[in-house]
Parts: structure tokens; C-alpha cells; sequence
């Protein structure tokens, strides 16, 4: 059974992983930016600079919270705090990007089910309608609805002495 200290677990990991810190020691400019159509080549001296850079991080979870807390340790205490701040943007706008994604993939989805659901309605009426004409079958409501869209006149006879006990009312008939 999943857990919400599954998802926080899940994005440590990601957080401490390969290509976050991949992005953070390019946006620091310790390795070169690869380009978006380039080889992704590991290389050696990039693994051992990304590699390094994990072993300089300790992500932990803030007490009964979803809070992550991202700690980096360095000889220079001002690289370390650049560290720590790059990592926790470039998580942020890689967790955004992928937000962004999945949710412009379930769009997608619901458009396409949506057209399959109109497609089917439309198909149903037209067999619906079909059914009834074939076997004349009329609709209660909507004969109902054509004779109340109709203009309801009440005629009335003028009062008479001979007519005080009855009145009268003629509805015209269409």
C-alpha cells in the first residue's frame, strides 16, 4: 500500500540522483553543458565531479513533515551554500517540468476520451432516433413540450343573468 512516506522517500532519491546533480554541477559550471541533440556520454572526470558533489549532500526529512531539508558540506562554507541552493532550483525546476509534463499528457488523454465518449452519445442518439421512428414510438415529454410552447388563449363568455351559475371557458384548439 503506497504511503506519503513513499512519494518523500522517492523524492529524496531523486533529489541525490544522477541527473539532478547532473544539471546543478552543469548550472555551476564545473562540468560543460551538454547540448540537447550532443552524445550523453558519461565521461569520467564528470562522474567523479557529480560523484563528488552527491558525497558533499545529506538530504533529510523534517520531523512528521513533508519538508526536506538539504544540507551540503564543504571546505568553502559559500560553495556549500551555493551547492545546496542549486540543487534544491534545480530540483524544483525539474520536478515543475515533469508536473508540467504528466499533466499536459493526462490532458491530452481526457481530450481524446472525451471525443471517443461525444462520438459514442452521437452514435447512440442516431440509434435511438432510428428505433423510435421505426417503431413509432413518441415521446411523452417532448409532445408535452410542443403543447405548452403553444400560446394559451382563454376565452371567456361576457357574464349574462342566464349565464351567472355557469361560466365558460373555450380553449382554442390548434
Amino acid at each position: 500500500m503506497w504511503q506519503e512516506t513513499d512519494d518523500i522517500e522517492t523524492q529524496m532519491t531523486v533529489i541525490k540522483g544522477y541527473a539532478v546533480f547532473q544539471k546543478v554541477a552543469e548550472k555551476m559550471g564545473l562540468i560543460p553543458k551538454q547540448n540537447l541533440h550532443g552524445d550523453r556520454e558519461l565521461k569520467s572526470g564528470n562522474v567523479l565531479i557529480i560523484e563528488d558533489l552527491q558525497s558533499k549532500v545529506n538530504i533529510t526529512r523534517e520531523q512528521s513533515s513533508s519538508i526536506l531539508q538539504i544540507r551540503a558540506t564543504d571546505s568553502n562554507p559559500a560553495f556549500a551554500q551555493k551547492l545546496a541552493n542549486a540543487i534544491a532550483r534545480t530540483y524544483r525546476d525539474l520536478h515543475t517540468e515533469q508536473q508540467m509534463q504528466r499533466t499536459t499528457e493526462a490532458l491530452k488523454y481526457i481530450e481524446e476520451q472525451q471525443k471517443d465518449v461525444r462520438e459514442k452519445l452521437h452514435e447512440a442518439e442516431e440509434e435511438f432516433n432510428r428505433f423510435s421512428k421505426e417503431n413509432e414510438l413518441i415521446s411523452i415529454d417532448f409532445q408535452s413540450e410542443k403543447l405548452l410552447a403553444r400560446p394559451r388563449r382563454f376565452r371567456m363568455k361576457p357574464e349574462s343573468p342566464d349565464n351567472k351559475r355557469r361560466n365558460s371557458v373555450k380553449l382554442p384548439i390548434d
